[in-house]
């Protein structure tokens, strides 16, 4: 019997990020963009598997990130859904830009996070991978990260 490979992190986000593809515009399609970002907690439990309680949390976030921002979408009206920009339009039209900056559930602010939570893990490996200690990877990532 053949034994069973299972694709790496890198091998499935690899797959997951080359299905985003940006229409004729630079827009990107929502769904694409929330497949592979929920993808993203795969990679937790090999970096921070001997604290549980740290993977715990950062699974938590990037799901409900996720979980907002479809749910931004599937509230949303055919034609302003499709892509994020579209979401965020209609976001900002409806309820108003400050209603979106106070609202911590809104699809708007989560996705500001996941696209920050995005950047703070590929920074991060980057570091890790171009021999970086893991603390100043770390470092480095939170400052790039802050500045997305």
């Amino acid at each position: 019997m053949a034994a069973v490979v299972k694709k790496t992190w890198f091998e499935d986000m690899i797959e997951a990020l080359s299905e985003v593809k940006r229409d004729a515009h630079g827009n990107i399609p929502s769904e694409q963009y929330c497949n592979a970002i929920a993808r993203i907690p795969g990679i937790y439990d090999a970096l921070f598997g001997n604290v549980p309680p740290v993977v715990s949390v950062l699974k938590a976030d990037i799901e409900n990130g996720v979980l907002r921002v479809r749910n931004a979408c599937a509230a949303a009206p055919v034609g302003k859904k499709e892509t994020l920009q579209a979401m965020c339009t209609h976001l900002i039209d409806t309820v108003g830009a400050e209603a979106c900056r106070n609202d911590n559930t809104s699809g708007i602010r989560c996705l500001l996070w996941l696209n920050r939570a995005s950047t703070f893990i590929t920074q991060l490996i980057k570091g890790i991978l171009e021999g970086d200690e893991p603390h100043v990877a770390a470092d480095k990532a939170y400052v790039a990260a802050d500045k997305a």
